[in-house]
């Protein structure tokens, strides 16, 4: 258990440096200068990030297997550095004027790793299967009622009502296309391709020793003609940060992504010249740090005291001494970069004063011993009082969220819902009309109406806004420019020494 009550900025440092350093992910920044060279073919990148459970992204979120399938399984669509889709698999499509009909033509001539030609009703099938067992499904295809065949380039998603996130969900993170005659057979979460998986994407699976290393070649027939240029990409499970740093500085390592490692030695690392930094990524995946409240706890139902918390967190400090300046003070559910993002919101200085007489205010008195009331405090996706973690935007508001925030999500024991217990009609109605609203300034502020309501009844307390820091060796250029960057396919990078 821990006490609840107002403390100095010293006692309150060491309490946000667990939070932060815990859960927080950092950035840095691209270089700029020289034009780079063409790109050239041939080369290893070496890799390191934490190992997946499996790599099959179809049947799981986040970045661990995320990473890794964006190599292996190509999407319908990829997004630009501005959340516009752009074609992948699909080489064009169209939507009806009703928002009710998406049709979808597959580039010619693509196959699969294994040589199977790629058609609609791979496309029908991932989608379905997405719908019925990715943690997103629903979310994303929520109103699809169909997936029409009616020739093999041609995929036809038919909905019950609009839904204009859908060009911004169909990329391989979410929605990769997996061939069917590979993984229809049984429970797809059982399927023994999840670890030896077959795709369409830029590289091929080789090999997989577990605690070891992973390997993937570059698929020759890859549908990008003349890509990808390098030849094999080899992930190193290396658990130690120390080790992750020095395989950087020796360039036995050539990337590392998601700030896998420590923000000083990131801060270090910036001034070394063989070392790239970028933060390309950070705004597609979109994530924050934050407090989640039970809002059934007797205290945390009080608004004073969540205002109090509010109030409480110095998230300058946060951002400038424990991230190292590579985040930036949250102001609510949607970081700053994100299409749908609000300014007008309340904000909550820091500010001891106002907490101590908010909770004064709340009927919350000191004891005693100074305390004011105890809650039991977690670093987990479970919910006891409160806890502190990180949840991601993704591309559209209709999965970071509705998933956290509609109450028809409140489902005991499932993380990554709404386990705040957070009901509010209006909303559950804002959200609902936001889900299908085609036209973009209107579903603009639907989303800032929901933002100015949720950060003044404060469900959840946010600190920061995360950014991503990938830090590679200068001579591999060409990485990924999207929102969504290393999860997107590496058929760009290049080895600048490549002969």
């Amino acid at each position: 258990m821990i006490p609840f009550t107002a403390r100095s900025r010293t006692d309150h440092r060491g309490a946000a440096a667990v939070l932060a350093l815990a859960l927080a992910i950092a950035v840095l920044a691209p270089p700029a200068g020289a034009q780079a060279p063409a790109p050239k073919r041939g080369g290893t990148m070496k890799l390191t990030y934490l190992e997946p459970v499996t790599l099959n992204s179809l049947i799981v979120s986040g970045t661990t297997a995320g990473i890794y399938g964006a190599q292996i399984f190509a999407g319908l669509l990829e997004l630009d550095d501005q959340f516009n889709a752009r074609p992948y698999l699909a080489e064009r499509w169209e939507v009806s004027p009703d928002g009710l009909t998406y049709t979808f033509h597959l580039v010619a001539g693509a196959t699969f790793h294994d040589g199977a030609p790629i058609t609609s009703e791979d496309v029908k099938f991932s989608a379905e299967k997405a719908k019925e067992v990715h943690p997103f499904g629903l979310a994303v295809f929520r109103y699809l009622e169909a997936v029409d065949t009616p020739s093999p380039q041609t995929a036809v998603f038919r909905l019950s009502k609009p839904y204009p996130a859908m060009l911004r969900t169909l990329v391989p993170l979410l929605v990769p296309i997996l061939p069917k005659h590979v993984y229809a057979d049984g429970d797809i979460r059982k399927n023994p391709a999840n670890r030896k998986p077959v795709g369409s994407g830029p590289f091929k699976f080789v090999e997989w020793q577990q605690g070891r290393h992973l390997i993937l070649e570059r698929n020759e027939n890859f549908f990008r003609k003349g890509r990808p240029y390098l030849d094999r990409l080899v992930y190193e499970f290396i658990p130690d940060p120390a080790t992750r740093v020095a395989g950087l500085e020796t360039g036995d390592l050539h990337l590392v992504p998601f700030s896998y490692v420590p923000f000083v030695e990131a801060r270090r690392l910036e001034k070394t010249p063989a070392i790239g930094l970028t933060t390309v990524g950070a705004k597609g995946y979109g994530s924050i740090n934050l407090i989640q409240l039970n809002l059934r706890n007797q205290y945390l139902k009080e608004l004073k005291v969540r205002q109090a918390i509010a109030h409480a967190l110095d998230r300058e400090f946060i951002a400038k001494e424990l991230l190292q300046g590579f985040g930036r003070p949250a102001t609510g559910p949607l970081v700053s970069a994100n299409p749908f993002y609000s300014a007008q919101v309340p904000r909550y200085e820091y500010s001891l004063d106002k907490a101590n007489r908010l909770l004064d205010e709340a009927g919350f008195k000191r004891g005693a011993d100074a305390m004011r009331f105890k809650l039991q405090h977690e670093l987990s996706a479970a919910l006891p009082d409160i806890t502190t973690d990180f949840l991601s935007n993704y591309p559209d508001p209709v999965i970071g969220i509705d998933r956290t925030f509609l109450s028809s999500n409140i489902k005991k024991g499932v993380a990554y819902s709404n386990v705040m217990g957070y009901s509010n009609a209006e909303v559950d109605r804002l959200l609902a009309s936001a889900q299908t609203e085609q036209n973009a300034d209107r579903r603009k502020r639907l989303y800032a109406r929901v933002q100015e309501i949720l950060v003044s009844e404060l469900p959840i307390i946010w600190i920061n806004e995360l950014q991503f820091a990938t830090l590679y060796n200068k001579d591999y250029q060409g990485l990924p420019q999207g929102v969504l960057g290393v999860l997107d396919p590496f058929d760009t990078i290049y080895w600048t020494r490549a002969k």
